[in-house]
């Protein structure tokens, strides 16, 4: 061997060489490769953003003229007689509207037939014409009419016995890109999109150029339809015309698309926004070189990588390492949240992945959300032995996994409780399938006690094809059947449009008492304290808010109203009351110059979509001269997973008003620490999920202690709710949560009673300094 290294030695170090530079060589060359398409993605990508600012402008002025013609036809539909509707017609330029100054004429349909505004029939303008059996206010494509150059016609229905639709005509200017395209009054220096662009295109719906802005010389643009033109010079590749072509035509509704091409070495993006065919199939375009929108920077790239060089070398043995573990990691992370590790089957989260897949794939099927449950199934294991148990689930896996048809979906849940996403076509076939399978699961015989008889109930949301609405929130309306309603016989099913009809006389007489219930201070703040782990010590308090209702003389359930509230916006006006009534109370201990503690309010998602939201809760916090850092606003995880951009900018508007911000119910939906990354929030408050038995309780534990020290290395303050056991008090402190919340330390009380808790166990202490 030493011969072999001693005469084949330099050759082999030669080898070595040769194999690390190639690999280094590789690695390099995919780096700037993976780099340089992220570079043009984000080129492309604020491209695409400089096109929906320019379209949206347009839009805007699109719904601007049906808005007129809308209000127009409103104002005829009001009309007593045919007379008093034509004399209006007659009139139309006499009502105020702030573009009726290029409106040109006004026509109507009245059974199929068209009349100008003499009242005189006339059909010689085909794309009026086409207006009269469309539904809805549409706007007409561009055409010659009268002695004007161009015009467009705007179509809205009358409720009317008199008219049947009223047609604005206007100057085509009407919809203009010139109106909106320079930054300043002086008209010298475009908005940033313009100017960003080789050149920009407005056009009718045959491609005949209506509007033009080219910044860039050499281009032939011409005055033929860009189909034959413009887009045959740049856009050389087939494949990217005819993508082009493609998405200028006809469509129902608006629909932007983005295509890359080459002009030598350059890389560019051509954007198409079709309107579509309720907005006049006009279609606007623009022309963008990659490095005139990515900027400086672009050219960087270039020249960056000779001094990469250097350092990838060391960052190679590094990154290996760094990629291998994470990629190990994200697979453990992927098999916990995807793979139930008791049944090795889905998890609610894969199942909510796959119920998306599926309705993209399958649009005009129906389907079903059904929660099955096996009944008493703590008391199974408890009575049987968790063996036992655990083998009626994995024949109940088996059978719901054997009775699945293409295309539909299923998933283990907890305690007994499966999720099935299943074809439905009526209630009596679903019916006959669901007490199939209950007969299988029930057929069971391994529990040994052949006189115990196991029973099966199907909870059902009938998913509404029309209704845009989440996957999640397809589960949750089946899991309110399964809250809402009781066991039922073996086989049963209950509907979710069911027990809607059911809870109408309920939620009708909540919603007509809500506003007087409001007005007579029916509404009271509930204080749950909280308490520091780390320092002993109360750590201020969560309000909640509860409704005496003086009709019934006893409270109602938050769930009984709440959900209504959220659902008919009153929430607004009582998180408003709610968040008042917290800064009063506050403001009044601190002038009697007691111990004041900080509060955290909710904030429901219809709250923080109003547009005064932050302008109201900012005022009232100087209102009462609450000091920065006292408040906490609570919003919970479903709608920061759900408008996590918006609320990010929320968020850091009141980070500079003085409040802090928590994210409640953390865990409960499916994508947490993605939604942990984005938003910068003070407080995690953790779900009382994390404390419910699972598969084991060593498994339990790992999962809680990662996700415990994940938030605190983040700088994040961590709070367990629903802690109502000593075992779960002396596991939080072990596992370092900051702060806990739960029937163990305090419950829920009335104001009153939150100050004497506060004054007889905390008074000596102050957290107003």
């Amino acid at each position: 061997m030493k011969k072999f290294f001693r005469k084949y030695g330099k050759e082999i170090l030669f080898v070595m060489i040769a194999i690390v530079c190639a690999g280094f060589f590789i690695s390099v060359s995919a780096l700037a490769n993976d780099y340089s398409s992220s570079v043009d993605e984000q080129a492309i990508e604020r491209a695409e953003l400089y096109s929906m600012e320019q379209s949206a402008l347009l839009e805007e002025q699109m719904i601007g003229i049906k808005a007129e013609t809308e209000a127009f036809a409103a104002r005829l539909a009001l009309s007593e007689n045919e007379a008093e509707a034509k004399r209006l017609i007659g009139n139309v330029r006499l009502v105020s509207g702030e573009r009726y100054d290029k409106l040109k004429d006004v026509r109507y349909f009245k059974d199929g037939k068209q009349y100008d505004s003499a009242n005189i029939e006339d059909s010689s303008y085909e794309e009026i014409n086409k207006l009269a059996d469309v539904s809805g206010t549409v706007i007409s494509r561009a055409f010659q009419y009268d002695n004007l150059l161009m015009s467009v016609a705007v179509s809205a229905p009358v409720k009317s016995d008199y008219i049947d639709r009223i047609v604005f005509i206007y100057d085509r200017t009407i919809l203009s890109v010139d109106s909106f395209k320079y930054a300043d009054d002086s008209k010298t220096t475009l908005i940033p999109g313009m100017a960003a662009a080789d050149f920009t295109l407005f056009c009718k719906y045959d491609g005949k150029i209506l509007e033009r802005q080219d910044n860039v010389s050499g281009y032939d643009i011409g005055s033929e339809a860009v189909q034959d033109g413009i887009l045959r010079r740049v856009l050389k590749d087939t494949a990217a015309y005819e993508e082009a072509i493609r998405a200028m035509s006809s469509t129902d509704e608006v629909r932007e698309t983005s295509v890359q091409t080459r002009l030598g070495t350059e890389k560019y993006v051509m954007t198409v926004t079709a309107f579509g065919n309720g907005n006049g199939d006009f279609v606007l375009l623009g022309f963008y070189a990659l490095s005139s929108v990515y900027g400086p920077g672009y050219e960087l790239v270039k020249n960056i990588w000779s001094t990469l060089l250097l350092c990838v070398l060391i960052l190679v043995c590094v990154s290996i390492l760094f990629l291998s573990d994470h990629m190990k990691v994200r697979r453990q992370i992927y098999k916990l949240a995807m793979v139930d590790a008791k049944l090795e089957c889905p998890t609610p989260a894969k199942l909510e992945h796959d119920m998306g897949a599926l309705l993209v794939r399958n649009k005009a099927t129906a389907y079903a959300v059904i929660i099955a449950r096996i009944h008493k199934f703590s008391y199974i294991a408890e009575r049987f032995g968790e063996e036992y148990a655990d083998a009626l689930l994995k024949y109940a896996k088996n059978t719901y996994e054997r009775s699945l048809l293409i295309d539909e979906a299923y998933a283990y849940s907890a305690g007994g409780e499966f999720a099935l996403f299943l074809h439905y076509k009526d209630r009596k076939g679903l019916t006959e399938r669901l007490r199939a399978i209950s007969r299988r699961i029930e057929s069971f015989d391994g529990l040994g006690d052949p006189e115990y008889k196991i029973v099966l109930s199907f909870n059902i949301y009938e998913v509404d094809r029309g209704v845009d609405e989440s996957c999640r929130r397809m589960i949750q309306k089946a899991l309110v059947v399964r809250n809402e309603t009781g066991s039922g016989g073996t086989g049963s099913c209950v509907f979710y449009s069911d027990l809607m009809k059911e809870g109408y006389a309920q939620r009708a007489e909540v919603e007509a008492r809500m506003e007087i219930a409001l007005k007579n201070s029916e509404f009271h703040l509930f204080y749950q304290p909280k308490y520091n782990l780390r320092e002993k010590r109360i750590d201020g308090s969560e309000i909640l808010v509860r409704w005496f209702d003086t009709k019934i003389n006893a409270y109602r359930k938050p769930a009984e109203f709440l959900p209504v509230f959220e659902e008919n916006g009153f929430v607004n006006q009582l998180d408003r009351f709610v968040f008042f009534k917290a800064c009063e109370n506050v403001a009044e201990r601190v002038a009697q110059r007691k111990t004041a503690y900080p509060v955290s309010v909710n904030v429901s998602r219809v709250t923080a979509s109003q547009p005064d939201f932050l302008d109201y809760y900012i005022r009232i916090k100087k209102k009462f001269n609450i000091r920065d850092s006292f408040i906490t606003l609570e919003f919970t995880e479903s709608y920061a997973y759900e408008n996590y951009e918006h609320l990010l900018e929320i968020i850091a508007k009141l980070h500079e008003a003085g409040f802090f911000c928590s994210l409640d119910d953390f865990g409960t939906g499916y994508s947490s620490y993605n939604i942990l990354k984005v938003l910068d929030m003070d407080e995690i408050k953790l779900d009382k999920f994390f404390l419910d038995k699972g598969a084991s309780p060593e498994r339990d534990n790992m999962i809680l202690e990662s996700v415990i020290a994940t938030v605190k290395r983040l700088g994040v303050k961590v709070t367990q709710e629903g802690v109502e056991t000593k075992d779960d008090f002396d596991k939080l402190i072990a596992l370092g949560c900051d702060t806990i919340q739960g029937y163990y330390f305090a419950k829920p009380m009335k104001y009153s009673d939150y100050l004497e808790f506060v004054d007889k166990n905390f008074g000596n202490l102050s957290v107003t300094e």
